[in-house]
């Protein structure tokens, strides 16, 4: 079993690498960011909004837009592992993009990453390659095909390129830039001679598209050896800014000038707020404005030389703090969005604070340089951001114990940089909290019940009743209890009209004065205080469903009828066409819409009150990607831009059960097929529906009860056999959220409960209980996240973080001029998350913490004390770096107290990893790795070493399981030792080493195998066998992503990445693994690859060396998507493998994914 594993990535990645602002789907601003391996696109506007979502099998290494004739909105082009240009347009149709054109550089060995650049006349695109060279791909102004064109590097759309060539470029390029308004198009290198020269050159090449050469049309050269980017300028400006440390240089056709700055520049991002006006983000954090002021001059124009740049800086009313190094500056229309890769992205609105200058009396260049100021004041105001739980450093997996008895697993991860750095607790699973709980001694006949209802108060956020249908399964006879809800709950006396002999088909409310009950022989109407006004005969109803005042029936027959309620008569309304299976209704902007789902598998969507067909899908049952008035496409959900071959409808399928619901302007509506399979699909008020698709497993469910959908406060529940899921929507970024509940057994009937003790909560039976219960408010706040966490802001950078008991210990440290590191306590909060209760300043300047652990000593005290044992290392001069300190902490209770040593533990040079095994402390410092005993003699205290073990270099991370210990080495190899006491000797034993360079990130035990994430992006797997001293490779995966950290969950280990994803890696048995990879290979050979990207080369693992590829790891990303395909395709890909998708779906359900955890 230990040699299989599955991987998931169950959170997507969250920090931007790449960002563009372009019109990729209409005419208005949009932007469009890179989150690794997810494309995703937004309008540019506060707030917000996704326009939809394109999941790569690569990592996007750079991107650009291209402005075509062809096409009335921008190209975009991105670069992805291994040289493989795309260039991609969106289909408004199927809300995707779909490809345009592909080239290929992979032949060119050595080729890692491509920078990709494009000419701002959109004439040609560019890319580096290595050893001096540079591909050029020239754009075709219109759509052509020419038969003598000889193409090279092209796979797709040699009608909107020419072939591609290739030019020689100077060598040792530093930056390149391509420059607007020449006649052809001229690339700006900024390059050095010779390594070793101090002095950099500027050259400017144009390139001749027709004869494929390039010529030099300048070179500037003597600018100082610190320059290090180029910065193209607008028009009227021709030229470029070449940024130096502390410096700025202007280079053009006709003149040069240089500016001294007051700012440290190296590494500083840029971004156009206009043609003259220039914001640049530095290292340091902070935010500058730069006004070049040009003058006209016979050759053009240039920058003024009798006159400064004028720089101000912009303060930031957020106490934020940024990395240019890896952020990235946009502006349009006011907005300046600010990208990052380790940290939350935000919008900003500049806004430009006039000052008006009307002394003519002053000297005119006086009034000059003041209008000049006066248009650099600026204000900035946040309006919005994207959150995420990039620049994620350490992890921690805990179990809480509630008040309510449950135990919740969850997850503390620390991520962001500097005044953007966040704790965050991630909650991978919603566990209802449990109000009260009620079994068949308190609550008799819990197991009859079939259905709940609510009907809410008048002018009130809280319930007034709730009806309970109880049923007799041998008997069939179905009775009513109804509840009235007020300070306490009680059973309704009998001088209540409510009906209790025969079953609620459904119960609500018309209006403020009037609620109803409906049997099947019709409908009463009652005031607030449960008193008849009188009955509607309606015979054979089947179900009913309501908002406010309209109420539409469904017979048993199959008819469906509409009425409008008043207190002494009813409206028939415009009757529909058509039988019907299940039915529901919901309120669209005072629309009153139904849908209806149609004994013959198909859908419609009617408006009430006028009787207007809006939506007919023959096929709904099938479960389409999209379903729109014009057709129901049969597209899968892994690249919408394709279409496949149309097959004939299942006999006997339909959508036993409908609901749909309208939050603001979206309408989600979610579908129970007679098969099993689970539809939930979201629209935008336009009645074109989209599925929507998660990393989740849905379905499929056991058809054993008439309802799994419900409604409650906070979305749409879904309940079947295998796993509950709620969804949410975010109406501000018109978001729809899959987020899975953990339950203790199956829900078999539930509905909202607003109580003044319990509000937004709900009711439901559990198997054989009756439960009481709500989400924690800190989770429900967070329910129109994609995440569920709670985020806790630091003032601070946090490094490292443990558990002791109900506290939470956190290092954080400082790094402006002197480093400076601190610990925190904070204790675990049910409601609020964390609350600090203490802290601990007792480091050094410069004293860098680097590895922390909870160590409970096998000493005579009553009660043992546990003590938290801090390695830390010097970070200042060549002769302080060997230095380092073994601090003790003793753990009394939420405080921290210094333990003094009287003796030095001995250790020369850095400590640098630590842990516990057996009661002693486990030190790494420099080769060694040492045992250490607490002594406590004649009142003196001191670790004395027991037993050690020497290594080849300085050991970087250790974990530990029960005797084993997993280290690493700055020789960036692996190995394990074992811990063994004999004849009262302790023993550190050499079990095995990994002899491979693997450069590790991070290190952990997991299912008895051994996990290593290396910095090439991939995880590797090894077993060392009890029998045997030799440690194997047994599985090899790429993952795409930085992992630093691991956190053990059970028997799951989850991967923290810098990118903001989380990751699960599991152990499988043999069979369970190959059924899911010849599924895997079956829906490779059926589904076409977004962006052209091969998913089975993207999951092989990438090093310096060359060795055999372990196939023992299987990505679950594509396994999952089945789950979203329409049921011809499904049906289809099952006869391929010989089975049917019922089987398949069926084997899903043992997939231990993280929504198990």
């Amino acid at each position: 079993m230990e040699s299989f594993s599955f991987y998931q990535e169950a959170i997507p990645c969250s920090g931007i690498s790449n960002a563009l602002i372009g019109n990729f789907s209409s005419e208005n601003s949009e932007l469009l960011v890179a989150k690794n391996n997810l494309l995703e696109l937004y309008t540019y506007a506060c707030p917000l909004r996704l326009i939809c979502k394109f999941p790569l099998q690569g990592e996007v290494d750079s991107l650009t837009k291209l402005a075509h004739s062809s096409f009335k909105t921008d190209l975009v082009i991105i670069v992805c592992k291994e040289a493989q240009i795309t260039t991609l347009i969106y289909n408004e149709k199927v809300n995707s993009f779909e490809i345009v054109a592909l080239h290929s550089f992979e032949n060119e060995k050595g080729i890692k990453e491509v920078r990709i650049m494009q000419d701002p006349d959109s004439r040609c695109v560019a890319g580096k390659l290595l050893s001096n060279r540079m591909f050029v791909i020239p754009v075709k102004n219109i759509k052509t095909v020419v038969k003598e064109e000889q193409y090279t590097h092209s796979l797709l759309g040699n009608e909107y390129y020419k072939p591609v060539f290739i030019i020689d470029i100077p060598i040792f390029a530093k930056s390149m830039a391509m420059l607007k308004g020449f006649v052809d198009p001229v690339l700006a290198v900024l390059h050095s001679p010779k390594p070793i020269e101090l002095a950099m050159h500027v050259k400017f090449l144009s390139i001749n598209l027709k004869k494929k050469e390039v010529t030099l049309q300048k070179e500037v050269g003597g600018l100082p050896g610190d320059c290090f980017t180029l910065i193209p300028l607008h028009a009227p400006l021709k030229g470029v800014l070449v940024l130096g440390h502390r410096s700025i240089h202007y280079i053009g056709e006709s003149a040069q000038r240089e500016s001294n700055m007051n700012y440290y520049l190296y590494n500083s991002t840029y971004e156009f707020i206009n043609p003259h006006k220039l914001l640049l983000l530095l290292c340091t954090g902070e935010l500058i404005l730069l006004s070049l002021n040009y003058m006209e001059r016979d050759d053009g124009y240039i920058l003024d030389d009798k006159s400064e740049i004028i720089e101000s800086i912009i303060s930031l009313e957020l106490q934020c703090q940024y990395n240019a190094y890896d952020s990235q500056l946009l502006f349009a229309n006011e907005f300046l969005f600010i990208a990052s890769k380790i940290h939350d992205s935000f919008l900003f609105k500049l806004s430009n604070q006039q000052i008006k200058d009307v002394d003519m009396d002053e000297d005119e260049e006086i009034r000059k340089k003041k209008h000049a100021i006066a248009q650099l004041n600026y204000s900035i105001e946040k309006c919005d951001e994207l959150v995420g739980l990039s620049g994620a450093i350490c992890s921690l997996a805990v179990k809480r114990n509630r008040s309510d008895g449950e135990t919740v697993k969850e997850l503390f991860v620390c991520h962001g940089y500097g005044k953007n750095s966040y704790i965050s607790k991630v909650s991978l699973t919603l566990q209802p909290f449990k109000y009260e709980t009620f079994d068949e001694e308190t609550f008799p006949d819990i197991q009859k019940i079939v259905r709940l209802s609510s009907i809410s108060a008048p002018r009130s956020n809280r319930d007034l009743y709730i009806i309970i249908n109880k049923q007799e399964k041998e008997s069939n006879i179905t009775e009513s209890t109804i509840l009235q809800i007020d300070e306490s709950i009680e059973e309704v006396s009998d001088n209540k009209d409510f009906f209790t002999d025969r079953e609620t088909v459904g119960a609500g409310r018309i209006n403020e004065e009037i609620i109803y009950q409906c049997h099947a022989g019709g409908l009463r109407l009652l005031n607030n205080e449960g008193l008849i006004i009188r009955d509607i005969q309606k015979a054979g109803v089947w179900q009913v469903t309501s908002v406010d005042e309209y109420l539409t029936f469904l017979f048993d027959d199959g008819t469906v009828e509409s009425f409008k309620i008043y207190r002494d008569r009813e409206e028939k309304l415009p009757s529909i066409e058509g039988q019907g299976f299940s039915i529901s209704m919901c309120d669209l902007n005072n629309e009153k819409i139904i849908a209806i789902a149609k004994s013959d598998g198909g859908l419609q969507l009617f408006n009430v009150i006028t009787g207007k067909l809006l939506l007919w899908a023959n096929h709904a049952c099938e479960g389409p990607a999209i379903i729109n008035s014009e057709e129901t496409s049969d597209i899968p959900i892994s690249d919408l831009s394709r279409k496949v071959q149309n097959f004939a409808q299942f006999e006997n399928a339909y959508i036993s059960e409908i609901h749909i619901r309208a939050f603001g302007n979206i309408l989600v509506l979610c579908g129970m097929v007679n098969t099993g399979e689970i539809l939930i699909y979201k629209s935008f008020g336009n009645f074109n529906f989209s599925r929507v698709t998660s990393s989740l497993f849905l379905g499929p469910a056991e058809w054993d009860h008439d309802r799994h959908f419900f409604s409650l406060p906070q979305g749409i529940f879904v309940a079947c056999s295998s796993n509950n899921f709620l969804v949410t929507v975010n109406q501000e970024r018109d978001r729809v959220h899959i987020h899975p509940s953990l339950f203790n057994g199956q829900i078999k009937a539930m509905c909202s409960f607003n109580h003044a003790d319990c509000p937004n909560g709900f009711i439901y039976r559990e198997n054989d209980i009756l439960v009481i219960g709500r989400f924690e408010d800190s989770i429900s706040a967070a329910l129109n996240q994609e995440v569920l966490m709670i985020r806790k802001n630091c003032s601070e950078t946090p490094r490292h973080i443990i558990e002791y008991g109900n506290y939470i210990i956190v290092s954080f440290f400082t790094d402006k001029g002197e480093i400076l590191y601190n610990l925190r306590v904070f204790m675990q909060n049910e409601e609020t998350g964390l609350t600090e209760v203490s802290s601990v300043q007792q480091f050094s300047a410069n004293e860098i913490i680097l590895s922390m652990c909870i160590v409970k000593f096998s000493r005579k005290l009553n009660p043992p004390f546990e003590y938290l044992a801090i390695g830390t290392g010097m970070a200042a001069t060549e002769d302080t770096t060997t230095q380092g300190r073994l601090i003790l902490f003793a753990l009394d209770q939420n405080k921290l107290v210094y333990q003094p040593l009287h003796k030095k533990p001995g250790l020369k040079g850095a400590i640098s990893s630590l842990g516990n095994i057996d009661g002693y402390l486990l030190v790494g410092v420099g080769s060694e790795i040492k045992i250490f005993i607490f002594v406590d003699e004649e009142g003196k205290e001191w670790l004395e070493p027991i037993s050690f073990y020497y290594g080849y270099t300085m050991a970087t991370g250790m974990d530990i399981e029960n005797n084993m210990i997993l280290c690493t080495d700055t020789m960036n190899q692996m190995y394990i030792l074992s811990y063994e006491e004999a004849n009262s000797q302790k023993n550190l034993q050499l079990k095995g080493q990994y002899f491979r360079e693997l450069f590790p990130l991070a290190a952990s035990f997991n299912a008895n195998r051994q996990v290593i994430a290396d910095g090439f992006r991939n995880i590797h797997i090894f077993l060392c066998r009890s029998d045997s001293d030799k440690i194997e490779k047994v599985g090899d995966l790429h993952t795409g992503l930085t992992v630093y950290t691991f956190a053990k969950c059970d028997e799951a280990l989850l991967m923290m990445s810098q990118e903001g994803a989380i990751s699960v890696l599991t152990a499988t048995n043999e069979m369970l693994y190959k059924k899911m990879h010849t599924l895997q290979n079956a829906l490779l050979d059926v589904l076409p690859y977004n962006a052209g990207l091969n998913p089975r080369g993207y999951r092989l693992c990438s090093t310096q060396e060359r060795e055999r590829q372990r196939k023992s790891v299987l990505d679950l990303t594509l396994v999952f998507s089945f789950c979203y395909l329409s049921a011809p395709l499904q049906r289809m890909i099952a006869r391929n493998i010989g089975t049917t998708p019922h089987n398949i779906l069926k084997e899903m359900q043992e997939l231990k994914t993280h929504h198990f955890i």
